[in-house]
């Protein structure tokens, strides 16, 4: 009887101290949870919902944007492929046999947005409201909805989205992809300012740089050059101030739409050559990429 009270003592004391490790572990890596930014889309054209989404997460904020638009909207497809419905955009990169680089860059400029990741499902989500937002971990969670992540990234957001208030869950639709271009257009990020980012079109290919510039300017980027230069490059580049701290959101954002690994070099007297703390230098590799017939 003594042994078994022993036991019994022992093993709620185990009990406590796991709860409080796991409580302790819950607190410290919620707080770590990157920020994302992500597209939910549909594995196949047979099986598809009314809806595209492009989820942003922010955990710093305590906040998530979920943006909807109609899986059957129109929208121009870059590398020469012409114009998709949206709901057509991700199946389309399977097909085209696209490693997962090219895939999130393709999305990236087909809403002219970066992105880090794409999800999948096989169903509707009809995500409209907060409550459905909430079902999305949920949906995650049971592995109804598709993603890179592993079970301990899936239970944190899980948590992380239902300790969120009404107000920190904001969902909002678009009838058009020009709709949300104009939305975009508003949008820009105060903590990104302190970096200021150049464009150079380093190709043959007219308005290259424009278009880059675009989708890093619509996903809160500080662009203050966007230009020509005569001498034209094979490979693309990325040139980074040595000095700069501040670069590293920016560098990541530009990385998800440039579907190579690049080169990135630091340079000393980059500011007084560019007035810039980051420099893309797009070339013939990237134009070709976006502009194949």
């Amino acid at each position: 009887m003594l042994f078994i009270k022993l036991f019994l003592g022992v093993l709620a004391l185990a009990f406590v101290i796991g709860f409080g490790l796991f409580l302790g572990y819950r607190s410290t890596h919620l707080s770590s949870f990157s920020s994302e930014q992500i597209v939910i889309a549909y594995d196949n054209l047979d099986e598809y919902g009314s809806s595209i989404y492009l989820v942003k997460i922010f955990p710093d904020q305590s906040q998530i944007e979920v943006f909807v638009f109609p899986s059957d909207v129109k929208i121009d497809v870059i590398g020469g492929y012409g114009e998709y419905e949206l709901r057509a955009l991700y199946p389309l990169t399977k097909i085209e046999k696209m490693d997962d680089d090219k895939t999130v860059a393709v999305l990236s400029f087909a809403l002219s947005s970066s992105i880090h990741q794409v999800w999948t499902t096989d169903s509707d989500l009809a995500i409209n409201q907060e409550s459905e937002v909430r079902n999305l971990a949920t949906k995650v969670l049971q592995g109804k909805v598709h993603t890179q992540w592993g079970i301990l990234q899936k239970i944190k957001f899980y948590q992380w989205l239902g300790s969120l208030r009404p107000d920190q869950i904001k969902v909002k639709s678009f009838d058009s992809i020009e709709q949300w271009t104009q939305y975009q257009s508003g949008f820009s990020d105060s903590q990104l300012f302190d970096c200021s980012v150049s464009v150079v079109n380093a190709t043959q290919v007219a308005g290259l740089a424009k278009n880059f510039s675009t989708v890093l300017e619509n996903s809160g980027a500080y662009v203050v050059r966007v230009t020509d230069m005569p001498e034209k490059a094979l490979e693309s580049s990325i040139l980074i101030s040595k000095d700069s701290t501040l670069c590293q959101e920016s560098l990541n954002m530009a990385l998800n739409i440039m579907p190579f690994s690049e080169k990135i070099e630091e340079s000393e007297d980059l500011y007084e050559t560019y007035r810039s703390d980051l420099v893309f230098i797009l070339g013939e590799d990237l134009g070709e990429f976006l502009e194949k017939d």
